[in-house]
């Protein structure tokens, strides 16, 4: 893992014992008690330093893009678990390889997506063995989305938002999220044979382009995102 990547995550923990925003001091630091994140997702503390705007304090998006990501679930998978992600159901979902696309007709879909779905493909998202495809999903669809971290040396993670390509190395400096909750803290790399899978919902409340993309520092900007459709 480079540097760069290596001040972001911090031995594999993100954040434990710090759980109220001291805004009152101007020093944008996570202060308090009670873990907000739990062990094995990434110290994110370095992200949110990047984050912060000239006085040193997170913006009100910055925030609500923080409190959203840590509303998602962590959960460790196997490998039995992990087949799940490549098994397409047997209805509700159109897979169309010459234009790279997945279409998802139900209102109540799940989406699994892999981080690094191949050691040749370090920078990218698989969805039923596409690489970044194009989603499409029905307004007012209720999503559960999900992501598994297949990697074994870098934190991957992913949020929805309406801003379009190209991105810069920190995304969420600029990008909002488009849906409540749509979006998936940082993951650890997979350990021995294990995975870690986040977990979040949402609902599609509105037609239009979006895209999703990975938030972690320089992930995007090397070509991991593809595009959303809600028709």
């Amino acid at each position: 893992m480079g540097n760069k990547q290596k001040g972001m995550m911090n031995n594999g923990t993100m954040m434990q014992g710090q759980g109220s925003m001291n805004s009152g001091q101007g020093k944008g630091m996570m202060q308090g008690s009670g873990s907000m994140m739990k062990p094995g997702q990434g110290n994110m503390s370095g992200m949110m330093r990047m984050m912060q705007n000239g006085n040193g304090m997170m913006n009100k998006d910055m925030m609500q893009m923080m409190r959203m990501m840590q509303n998602s679930k962590v959960s460790i998978i196997g490998k039995s678990q992990l087949k799940t992600f490549y098994s397409v159901p047997k209805e509700g979902v159109v897979i169309n390889k010459k234009t790279n696309t997945v279409e998802f007709t139900k209102d109540n879909i799940v989406i699994p997506i892999i981080a690094t779905p191949s050691e040749d493909k370090m920078f990218a998202f698989g969805v039923y063995g596409l690489v970044n495809p194009t989603i499409i999903i029905k307004a007012g669809a209720t999503v559960k989305l999900l992501l598994v971290n297949k990697d074994n040396d870098m934190y991957h993670a992913v949020m929805i938002t309406k801003t379009p390509p190209p991105y810069k190395n920190m995304p969420m400096m600029s990008a909002k999220i488009a849906f409540q909750n749509a979006c998936i803290r940082p993951l650890n790399k997979s350990p021995n044979g294990k995975y870690y899978e986040g977990e979040n919902e949402f609902r599609a409340s509105t037609p239009g382009t979006y895209y999703y993309l990975c938030q972690v520092q320089d992930h995007a900007s090397k070509g991991m995102y593809g595009k959303l459709i809600v028709k």
